[in-house]
């Protein structure tokens, strides 16, 4: 799979996943040391032109998330939710790559996509539309911590 076009809700479902305490495990290990597509995910949150979003904590939030230290030593993090305006813009269309890197779509980025993926007869490729509903929710989850071909892992296999 090339690239998903989607829309505000699956963007804010997928930067929601950093709220898991992920966003805090990706930290701390490190964008590149991830095995899967999180790493990738939180790198397009940190880059995302603040034009974009649409809470000015949003960043904050998905990026560090809060950890208070309680009696005893052990740790608590406030894990947000998503609610109102979730986290970025409805104005645009958003493109999710294979891996999770997520950008706003402009009609220059699809043909640089396709020149990236040598991509040199538009009749070779196919369109597809797939429902996210709350099984393909938790196969993104699981998949994005494992793999880097992560939306055709869940929607071709």
């Amino acid at each position: 799979m090339l690239y998903a076009e989607v829309g505000k809700a699956i963007v804010d479902f997928l930067f929601s996943l950093l709220t898991l305490l992920v966003g805090t495990i990706v930290k701390l290990l490190t964008v590149d040391s991830m095995a899967g597509s999180m790493g990738n995910l939180y790198s397009s949150v940190d880059k995302l032109d603040d034009t974009y979003i649409c809470r000015d904590d949003a960043k904050n939030v998905l990026l560090t998330p809060l950890v208070e230290e309680l009696e005893g030593g052990s740790d608590v993090v406030d894990v947000p939710r998503v609610v109102g305006a979730g986290f970025v813009q409805g104005i645009v269309t958003y493109t999710v790559m294979d891996d999770l890197k997520v950008s706003p779509m402009s009609s220059i980025s699809g043909i640089t996509l396709l020149n990236t993926f040598g991509v040199t007869d538009i009749r070779s490729l196919q369109e597809k539309t797939v429902q996210l509903g709350c099984t393909e929710g938790l196969e993104i989850l699981k998949a994005s911590l494992q793999s880097k071909t992560l939306l055709t892992d869940v929607f071709l296999s």
